[in-house]
């Protein structure tokens, strides 16, 4: 009997000394221990990933190379309008030479402006709106008028009159190389109307001094260049 009390006590003694030294009862390993880093410490290094990563900034319109290109095609653009250039077509259309007739209302002698005239006429764009209209008048006189106008481009009324009108005001001189001397100033107002891609058609209104208070009208037409 006391055989069989010792062999119990023997295999408690065992058993106990068993669990004592068992990795479930032992003191449980770090997550540092087991190779596993904590949390907070990833957190940590993702922010710093986070922020050391450099910045790139999305591309502006005004960095973007179509940007540049049309900023650069725009300046180009504003630099040739702002230079002179006889000859050049305007917003009003291309430039002319040509021929018509002064229509006078001054009966009682005055300069060539306010009477009936053989003339040659002209239109020479400098600017984008900006042109010269040099005329030359033949009469019992010789005269030149010298104006310069600004072109006005009207909607194209291609739909409904087959043409493009385009209006122009301005003003210049009126001289004359004969004895008489002939000196004066005008303002000038009419419209230019494209008839062809070749030939323009005009029609102007002359109010000036000279001699007195003059008035003709213009009326002619020109080829285009």
């Amino acid at each position: 009997m006391w055989i069989q009390r010792c062999f119990y006590a023997i295999a408690a003694i065992a058993l106990w000394s068993g669990f004592g030294s068992s990795p479930a009862l032992s003191q449980p390993e770090t997550l540092s221990e087991r190779g596993v880093e904590p949390l907070s410490a990833s957190l940590s290094g993702t922010r710093s990933r986070q922020v050391e990563r450099p910045w790139s900034p999305l591309p502006t319109p005004e960095s973007s190379p179509v940007a540049q290109h049309v900023a650069q095609d725009v300046a180009q653009n504003i630099a040739q309008n702002r230079e002179i250039e006889p000859g050049r077509r305007t917003r009003s259309g291309p430039s002319y030479l040509g021929i018509g007739v002064n229509i006078g209302f001054n009966e009682d002698g005055g300069s060539p402006l306010g009477n009936g005239n053989f003339a040659v006429i002209s239109k020479i764009g400098l600017l984008e709106q900006v042109s010269a209209r040099p005329a030359i008048l033949f009469g019992d006189d010789l005269m030149f008028l010298l104006p310069v106008t600004v072109d006005f481009p009207l909607q194209d009324t291609e739909e409904v009159a087959r043409a493009t009108i385009a209006p122009y005001l301005g003003g210049g001189l009126a001289l004359s190389p004969n004895s008489d001397n002939f000196l004066g100033g005008f303002g000038t107002v009419g419209l230019d109307t494209a008839l062809t891609s070749n030939f323009t058609a005009t029609v102007g209104v002359n109010l000036g001094y000279v001699e007195e208070l003059e008035l003709g009208v213009m009326v002619g037409g020109g080829y285009t260049f």
